[in-house]
């Protein structure tokens, strides 16, 4: 199984021209679709059309974007189609997104759609992620991104113990891949031990 990929190399498909750069930082700034996996060519030739720029806008368009992608795989779950929806609308109010929070989110998409992640670590990673920028975001007296942010935190954690590992439990159970059922068993025992141990059909 490969590794978990990171969002600084999963990008849109070719058909998207939005795309975003790594960040030499982690700080937060202030934050005013085909059925294919991304590929490294179409990072290329995107971050050349933007000119290497990477902003918080970029990066929401392109968090979108991704969501879109992978929400069209026909063995799609529900994690992208969410991720689809809630960050259209943050888009369509203005609301960006930092580069933390855009690796942590297209890796993700990329990890439950190759299965090297599960639906439970996913919604506890972005809890995570959300709940550092909404810090960074308070601290620089960015009220707004910081109340948006720690409720995307707050969800998530939610997430974390009621649909992520709901369908984890059905991904344990079912899967014809015994490694994913594995990792799907696994992280229901680590991060959500109240689980009763699922049992095959």
């Amino acid at each position: 199984m490969p590794n978990k990929v990171t969002g600084g190399s999963t990008t849109p498909l070719d058909s998207y021209s939005s795309t975003s750069s790594p960040s030499s930082s982690g700080n937060p700034q202030s934050t005013r679709r085909s059925s294919e996996r991304p590929t490294g060519d179409a990072s290329l030739r995107g971050l050349q059309s933007l000119g290497g720029q990477s902003t918080p806008q970029t990066r929401r368009e392109n968090v979108t974007n991704q969501a879109a992608a992978y929400a069209s795989h026909p063995n799609a779950t529900y994690y992208s189609a969410a991720v689809h929806q809630v960050s259209s609308t943050l888009q369509d109010n203005g609301l960006g997104i930092t580069q933390r929070s855009h690796d942590s989110v297209l890796g993700n998409l990329q990890g439950i759609h190759d299965g090297t992640q599960t639906h439970t670590g996913a919604h506890l990673a972005e809890s995570a992620s959300f709940g550092r920028d909404a810090q960074q975001h308070l601290r620089a007296g960015e009220y707004r991104d910081g109340a948006v942010t720690a409720f995307g935190s707050a969800i998530n954690a939610a997430a974390s113990m009621t649909v992520g590992p709901a369908r984890d439990f059905e991904t344990a159970r079912q899967h014809p891949d015994p490694q994913i059922s594995s990792r799907a068993t696994a992280s229901l025992h680590n991060d959500f031990e109240t689980l009763p141990s699922p049992k095959r059909d």
